[in-house]
């Protein structure tokens, strides 16, 4: 994945001290993503881990009542509208579950970003002559090579 067009020209304007400036407010950002990464990941885990918990205890539930109230009308009628109201809430928890999916795809284009401008400065220090080549990289990323 290379930069884009505008941001690589900004980044090959820009001087040597702002690109080593750079680098460390990357290395942050990238720190910070990885860790809103972790942390919206175990959240998606802990709601998905709740919504099959409250799912068994709440069918376990219903077929426990459903035998105790027999063949009453009444009785099925409340339960059969019980049920409906704890199936609409299921599915805004499960509704909830697509944002966390949005939610971390976001964040990992955004780490992806972050990383791709991070590997570019270091390239660019290295073409600079900032900072050495690994033997293999020279032939994969210098212009003159």
């Amino acid at each position: 994945m290379a930069l884009d067009e505008t941001t690589e020209a900004l980044f090959r304007a820009a001087d040597t001290s702002i690109l080593l400036a750079l680098l460390p407010l990357l290395q942050s950002q990238i720190e910070q993503t990885s860790t809103e990464m972790r942390r919206t990941g175990g959240q998606r885990k802990d709601f998905a881990d709740a919504d099959a918990e409250i799912t068994e205890m709440y069918s376990e539930a219903l077929a426990s009542l459903h035998v105790k109230l027999g063949d009453d009308p009444d009785a099925n009628k409340a339960l059969r509208d019980l049920r409906d109201k704890v199936n609409d809430s299921l599915g805004r928890l499960r509704e909830g579950d697509g944002k966390f999916a949005r939610q971390f795809e976001a964040l990992l284009g955004y780490l992806a970003d972050l990383k791709q401008r991070e590997l570019w400065v270091l390239i660019e220090l290295k073409r600079r002559g900032y900072l050495p080549w690994l033997p293999w990289e020279g032939r994969l990323y210098r212009e003159d090579a």
